[in-house]
């Protein structure tokens, strides 16, 4: 639940504040503020019956660690005991980002029914494992997309994934998405009369309306802007992707 309200830490952080216009001082019950680099929290606690006691969390190079010493004889062996929990956290392990957030993934995919004929899936996020120290060149980066796929296609569209894993255990999963940035069409399948593409007769003026509409529920689906174009092959839809 805590990790809901990060701006918890900020505050648990906080070595020494004053109230009431400086003439009363609140001083932080947590020494490891100032004892031990990088904690920011969180509470200390005693009762008569379970000791003293201390949940303690620090961050370092992104990795973040917790120590909870409960039944400590006095208040020095909780801080003791805590920062040589941490310490020894920090000394043994340490957080890897093998593939960061819309680096490309994977060989390029082919597309079917876009002029955008190949697209590379990039990582949805970054995928970071925490492993003990000297296992980082064990890590194998898997990455499972598809041969192909079909327009249309959408930016932040899942369509593979990508594992860490050392000695066949999966460690860290993320999508792989289509970072979509460049103009797609999508194809109508049929050949298409020269009086349909200037109106005709009623029947081609209806034809018109429909794939007007069409093209409006495209837009509101892909909240793209979708323009009408003619080739060789037919009327097809070339949609442009907005600025995200």
């Amino acid at each position: 639940e805590l990790t809901k309200f990060p701006e918890l830490l900020s505050w648990s952080a906080i070595k020494e504040d004053s109230l009431r216009g400086g003439k009363f001082i609140l001083t932080n019950t947590n020494k490891l503020v100032y004892q031990f680099p990088g904690v920011d929290g969180l509470k200390t606690g005693f009762h008569a019956q379970a000791g003293f006691n201390v949940t303690a969390t620090a961050q370092r190079d992104g990795l973040r660690m917790i120590a909870v010493v409960m039944g400590a004889p006095n208040s020095t062996v909780r801080f003791d005991e805590a920062k040589r929990l941490l310490a020894m956290g920090f000394n043994s392990y340490r957080k890897v980002v093998l593939v960061r957030k819309d680096a490309p993934v994977g060989p390029e995919i082919k597309v079917s029914g876009s002029t955008l004929r190949k697209v590379r899936a990039v990582a949805q996020e970054d995928v970071a494992v925490v492993v003990k120290k000297g296992i980082e060149k064990q890590l194998v980066t898997e990455v499972q997309v598809p041969n192909d796929v079909s327009a249309p296609a959408h930016r932040g569209q899942v369509i593979g994934e990508v594992r860490i894993k050392h000695q066949e255990q999966i460690l860290a999963r993320a999508g792989g998405v289509i970072l979509a940035d460049k103009r797609l069409a999508f194809w109508e399948r049929r050949a298409v009369e020269e009086n349909e593409l200037r109106g005709g007769d009623g029947r081609h003026r209806a034809q018109g309306a429909q794939r007007r509409e069409r093209v409006a529920n495209l837009e509101a689906l892909l909240q793209w802007q979708v323009f009408e174009a003619e080739d060789g092959r037919g009327i097809h839809w070339e949609c442009l992707a907005p600025a995200f």
